[in-house]
């Protein structure tokens, strides 16, 4: 990813911070990736830890897609 100003590419950490304080979000849509990839993808980067889902949760989602 590119700053758009300068069209430098940005740090790593920059982009993890971003990521963290739910200004910038990853894209997981794509011609080869399930809907529910994209969905469970969202939960997990949900801010409220609350929101998110556990563990448990996400080992018995990925069991039920035999991933």
């Amino acid at each position: 990813m590119r700053h758009p100003q300068t069209g430098k590419s940005l740090a790593q950490h920059y982009l993890l911070g971003e990521v963290r304080e739910g200004r910038l979000r990853p894209s997981f849509v794509g011609v080869n990736v399930p809907v529910w990839v994209n969905d469970l993808a969202i939960q997990c980067l949900a801010l409220v830890e609350e929101d998110r889902p556990t563990a448990l949760q996400l080992s018995s989602i990925l069991n039920q897609f035999k991933v």
